[in-house]
This record gives C-alpha cells, sequence and structure tokens, in this order.
C-alpha cells in the first residue's frame, strides 16, 4: 500500500471541506530497472566524455607548443591568450639587474662603503653593466638570483629585533590596508574593513581599524555593539589563542579525524547511528554501505588514527576539510564487483566470515504488550508487598522520631472532650502530614490543645507517668495507619518520647 500524503495546513484547518488527492506516478519494476541502466550508461558518457577531453588538452598542448616556435613567443604566452587569462600579477618577479644591485650593495655594506650600488665600479645603465652581464656563467646568474629572493623573503617574513620596529611596521602595515581598502571603494564602490591587533600581551602593536565608506556601521546595525568592542574581543582572543589554541596537538588532530569522517559518512548513507569501521572497512562499508572514501592517500593504509604518524595524519586532516578526502557512492556495477571480491577473499579464507548464531531462523520469544502488562502488575504487587510490611511494622509500635515544631502562642481552639475511641477507617482516611499541638497538665488528665484542626483524633490523652514539669509543645507525625509518633519539648531542651494510639498518648 502506498503511504498516505500528509495533509497540508490548509486541508488540516478545514477537516469538512473535500481535499483532492495528489496525484501519483506508479512505477513498475521495468521502469526502476531502466533508470538504473539509463544511470550506467550516463556513467559511461561521463567517463568517454572525460577522455575526449584529455585528448583535446593534449593535442592543444601539442599545438601551443608549434604556434610559440613558429612565432616566436613563450608557451606561457601562448597559453595565457588561449584560456583568456588575466594579466594582474600579484608582484614583480626577481630580475637579474636587480640580483646584481643587491650583490654589489651587499658588498658595499660589508666594506663600509656606500650603500647606493650607482656609486660602485660598474655603472648599471652602460656598457660595463652588459659586459658584466655576459661574462656571468649560469650558475653564478642562478646564486644571484637565489641571494636576491632570500634577502626579500627575510624582509617579508623575518621577525623585527626590537619592540620600536614592531609597532613602527604595524602602524605602517595596518594604514597601508587602509589606503588600498579606501581606493578599492573608489573604484569599485566594494566596501571593507579590516582589524589589527597584537598576537601577544608582551608586544607593543596597538589595535586598530580600517574601513570604507563607514562599513563600522555593520555592527552597530546587526550586532549592536560598537566596533571598538569588537576589536577589544578581539585582541583578547588574540592574546590568550596560544593559551588555549590545541588544534596542534596530535591527539586532537586524530580525535578530529575520526569526527568528520563519521559526520560526512552519516550525512551520505542517512543514517544517524552508523560509525566507521577502520579495521573491515572493506567489507563493513564499502561492501555493505556501498560508498568508499575517496582521496584517502594509496600509500596510507586504512587504520584507526591513533595508528597513523603525526606528519600524515596533519596531512589527512587538511585534505578532509578542503574537500580533497570525501565519501563518495558507489554505482550498481562497482558494488557488484566489490562483493565479488569481498567473496573471492572469503573463499580463500584471507577474510573470515562471522560465525551465525546457533538460534538463527528460529522463532524467538518478543516482549508484547501482554506481557509488558504482566510484568508492570507484579511491580505493582511488589510494591503493595513493601508498603503493607512497612505498615505492619509501623503499627508494631517502631518509634520514628519527628522534628519539632513550634507551636503558636494562640491556638485556634482547645479540645476539651472525653476519651472516645477513634474508628480505624477514619483514621486511614487520613493523608500523612506534620502537626502541631500543645498538651497542658490539668490533674492527672492533660488536655491537648491543637494548631490544626485536621489531627486524627479529637480526645485528651491519658497519662501514665509523670511530667516533671510542665509541657510547653509537642510535634507528632500521623498517617494512615493506626500508630503515631512524636515529640514533646520540654522547657529545659530536653525531648519526651511519644507513642500514641488514635486515644491516648503514652508518657
Amino acid at each position: 500500500m502506498p503511504k498516505e500524503p500528509t495533509l497540508s495546513a490548509h486541508a488540516a484547518r478545514n477537516p469538512t471541506k473535500p481535499v483532492q488527492q495528489p496525484r501519483r506516478r506508479h512505477e513498475s519494476q521495468a521502469t526502476k530497472a531502466s533508470r538504473a541502466l539509463a544511470a550506467e550508461q550516463r556513467a559511461d558518457n561521463d567517463l568517454a566524455l572525460t577522455t575526449k577531453f584529455n585528448e583535446i588538452f593534449m593535442q592543444r598542448e601539442e599545438d601551443i607548443k608549434t604556434l610559440a616556435k613558429d612565432f616566436n613567443k613563450t608557451e606561457n604566452y601562448i597559453r595565457q591568450v588561449l584560456e583568456n587569462c588575466i594579466h594582474y600579477t600579484g608582484k614583480r618577479g626577481l630580475s637579474l639587474k636587480n640580483a646584481i644591485t643587491h650583490r654589489l650593495s651587499k658588498e658595499a655594506r660589508e666594506n663600509g662603503d656606500s650603500y647606493n650600488a650607482r656609486d660602485e665600479r660598474i655603472n648599471l645603465s652602460g656598457e660595463e653593466y652588459q659586459a658584466y652581464k655576459d661574462s656571468l656563467t649560469e650558475e653564478e646568474k642562478k646564486s644571484l638570483l637565489d641571494d636576491l629572493a632570500e634577502s626579500k623573503n627575510l624582509k617579508e617574513h623575518g621577525v623585527h629585533a626590537t619592540n620600536k620596529a614592531v609597532a613602527l611596521d604595524a602602524m605602517q602595515t595596518s594604514a597601508q590596508v587602509g589606503r588600498v581598502i579606501i581606493a578599492l571603494h573608489s573604484r569599485t564602490a566594494v566596501r571593507g574593513f579590516a582589524m589589527f591587533t597584537r598576537g601577544h600581551p608582551d608586544d607593543s602593536a596597538t589595535p586598530s581599524f580600517v574601513e570604507s565608506d563607514m562599513a563600522s556601521k555593520f555592527f552597530e546595525d546587526t550586532f549592536d555593539c560598537s566596533v571598538w568592542d569588537v576589536v577589544r574581543k578581539f585582541e583578547l582572543w588574540s592574546c590568550n589563542r596560544d593559551k588555549t589554541d590545541n588544534r596542534s596537538n596530535i591527539d586532537t588532530v586524530r580525535k578530529r579525524i575520526t569526527e568528520l569522517v563519521e559526520e560526512t559518512l552519516r550525512k551520505i548513507t542517512g543514517d544517524k547511528t552508523v560509525t566507521m569501521s577502520w579495521t573491515n572497512y572493506k567489507i563493513d562499508i564499502v561492501h555493505t554501505l556501498g560508498v568508499e572514501l575517496a582521496g584517502w592517500p594509496p600509500k596510507v593504509e586504512m587504520v584507526r588514527p591513533s595508528k597513523i604518524p603525526a606528519d600524515t595524519a596533519r596531512r589527512i586532516l587538511g585534505k578532509l576539510r578542503s574537500g580533497a578526502i570525501q565519501w563518495v557512492a558507489l554505482t550498481r556495477s562497482q558494488r557488484e564487483d566489490v562483493a565479488e571480491e569481498v567473496e573471492a577473499l572469503r573463499e580463500s579464507g584471507a577474510v573470515k566470515q562471522r560465525k551465525p548464531r546457533n538460534n538463527k531462523d528460529k522463532p524467538r520469544r518478543q516482549r508484547t504488550k501482554k506481557n509488558k502488562k504482566s510484568s508492570d502488575s507484579s511491580d505493582s504487587e511488589d510494591d503493595s508487598e513493601e508498603e503493607s510490611t512497612l505498615q505492619s511494622h509501623t503499627n508494631d509500635g517502631a518509634r520514628v522520631p519527628a522534628p519539632t515544631v513550634p507551636t503558636p502562642t494562640t491556638h485556634a481552639s482547645t479540645v476539651r472532650a472525653p476519651v472516645t475511641e477513634a474508628s480505624a477507617a477514619a483514621v486511614q482516611m487520613q493523608t500523612p502530614q506534620i502537626a502541631a499541638f500543645a498538651i497542658t497538665p490539668t490533674g492527672p488528665t492533660p488536655v491537648v490543645s491543637a494548631a490544626a484542626s485536621n489531627l486524627p483524633f479529637n480526645a485528651p490523652a491519658s497519662s501514665t507517668g509523670s511530667f516533671g514539669t510542665s509541657v510547653t509543645s509537642a510535634a507528632f507525625t500521623s498517617s494512615p495507619a493506626t500508630s503515631l509518633s512524636g515529640a514533646a519539648a520540654m522547657p529545659f531542651g530536653s525531648q519526651l518520647a511519644v507513642n500514641a494510639s488514635c486515644d491516648e498518648f503514652n508518657f
């Protein structure tokens, strides 16, 4: 039977109106099989198209080499023209002229002479420079370029030696970024902002914020806070990051690998309870679920992340975050190939098949609602037996200490009535409670003065002993049982145990 469609909100609000049933497309087994066959054909077609593209790319590379040779152009130039590449460059490349200038300036600094290379022994714009350039061998030219590259890298990424240099560099660089952002907005109407702060509490750089076209209003309108509040929090986070950041910890890296693998596996399978099987990956994951982890390094064995070396684990984590390693679903033909491979491994004995349980294909008793009700009734009977046992112990005169409750100075009523027998049924109707009462000795028969009107009895208590002093207050606990237990407070702080039935107190 097809599943009934869920009613819309409008239809649910109007149950009396007729509902037009949605059209359902009935698909036969032949239609489903033809769809699967069409999917395989599309996969084969895509593979053939990719192969054709590769052939075209190979032919294009040969054409590029031919054009570069015929028209005396570089292959890179021909390739950029064909691919319609942009000609923006991030920075200037290394030139031999700059490398020679750097070498001459370096020699001048070492000798204590002028820093300007134009004052040196050759003129960089004359014939002497051309002769000096032609006299250099390829190894010497390469050495000059390497020295220049090393010097540039030191200026870009080298650490400053003094705090003053750090502060000046931070201030100048942030101002330069601000000018670039403002100029970009003038040319393209693109808004932007940038925040800068120190990375350690001991650094001398001050926080700064640069923007274009009042972009800082974004924080006030969206987050309802000032931009300097955000800068202050950013500085606090930056100074404390090294203390709390443990991303470089190898244990954290391996744990994150497991989390990402299982999280993406649950997404592609739609099962929130599935877990990654590292030891039986081929059978439990690829063969059973029909998915595989594409992009996994071929030289790395599929084992638990705890057994993967540290450097390899960090590379795998980076690929998982970038999407280079991800789960992909297998086609029907691929799943059939995997099934044949697994079956061959089982026949050869390389993979041991799991031993079936002894009650396989046998009916097993299931927990039904009837059995559940019977078990619940047995539990209730056990509870009733425990309650009856506790009640019998209470009727036998077990004394339960009760807290002393102070009695108000004025009582709602003073009970002075003859002794009567309380009915057991009336006592059992009372609910457990704590009440306060006062006992005033009036000769041989003390009078009970109750502060609560729902006491389980209404009679004076017969005394079997002597008070020794006047009793001012007492507390007792009443229950559905016929026995009451309590304590009476004496003026000097001692307590007198009370064990009373419904019609008397025994002191």
